[in-house]
C-alpha cells in the first residue's frame, strides 16, 4: 500500500497540506528497511501510526509535549499498545533537558527525525542543533511547515525584522555554508555546519518544508 492510501486510514494533515509526495520521494528506499524515525508532534497519533504502516520493519518514535484533550499519557500508551513498534514520550521539544531525556530512554542513530511539533523559531531551531547529531550517516531531518516564518502570531516568536526565522537560517546557509541562530548553541552550530550535506526547501500545495540530509 501506497503512503497516500495509508494516510487516508489515520487523522493527520500530512495528505492536506500536501507532503505525502514529498515523503514518498524521499523515504522511498527506506521504505523497506528497519529504520528507526521519530516525529516531534504525536497529538491524535495519526502521523506515528501511518509511519508504522509505512515502514513495516520500522522502530517509530513519537515525541510531544502532552495533549491534555486526548488524555495525554495514558492516550499516548493507547497507541503503544495498537501498535507494537510505536513508542511515545512527553516532553518540550524548546527544552535541551527533555531532549536529552528523550535520548536517554531511547538512543541515538535515527535514520529520519521529523519536527512536526509547535513550529516556532526556538522550537525549530533548538530542535534541530541539539537533535542533528543523533541523526545516522546518510539519514534526514525534515522541519516542516515553514510559512511560519511568515507568521505574525505571537507563539510562533517571529521578531519584526524577522532576523530569528528558520527560513532565514537556511536561506543562509545556502549561501554562507554556515548556520546562524540565536537559538542553537556555539558548539552546536560546529558540528552541524560540519555534518551536513545538503539543505533542500520544498514547496507542497499547503506549507513548505526542508529535508537536510547528513553526510
Amino acid at each position: 500500500m501506497g503512503l497516500k492510501e495509508i494516510c487516508n486510514k489515520y487523522p493527520t494533515d500530512k495528505g492536506q497540506m500536501g507532503y505525502v509526495p514529498i515523503y514518498e520521494n524521499l523515504f522511498n528506499d527506506l521504505k523497506d528497511k528497519p529504520i528507526k524515525i521519530l516525529e516531534i508532534g504525536i497529538k491524535e497519533g495519526g502521523s506515528i501510526k501511518m509511519w508504522s504502516d509505512y515502514f513495516e520493519h520500522g522502530e517509530i518514535y513519537g515525541f510531544d509535549l502532552g495533549w491534555p484533550r486526548v488524555g495525554s499519557n495514558d492516550y499516548f500508551k493507547k497507541i503503544e499498545n495498537d501498535f507494537p513498534r510505536v513508542k511515545t514520550f512527553i516532553g518540550d521539544q524548546r527544552k535541551r533537558d527533555s531532549l536529552l531525556a528523550f535520548i536517554k530512554e531511547y538512543g541515538g542513530e535515527f535514520d529520519i527525525i521529523i519536527d512536526d511539533g509547535g513550529h516556532s523559531m526556538p522550537q525549530q531551531q533548538i530542535s534541530f542543533g541539539y537533535l542533528f547529531p543523533y541523526v545516522k550517516t546518510g539519514g534526514i531531518y525534515v522541519i516542516e511547515d515553514l510559512v511560519t516564518s511568515d507568521s505574525k502570531k505571537p507563539n510562533h516568536g517571529v521578531l519584526p525584522d524577522k532576523s530569528n526565522t528558520t527560513m532565514k537560517m537556511l536561506n543562509d546557509y545556502m549561501v554562507t555554508k554556515k548556520f546562524n541562530s540565536i537559538y542553537i548553541y556555539e558548539e552546536e552550530k560546529e558540528y552541524v555546519n560540519e555534518h551536513v550535506l545538503s539543505i533542500e526547501v520544498v514547496k507542497s500545495t499547503g506549507s513548505k518544508l526542508c529535508a537536510i540530509k547528513k553526510k
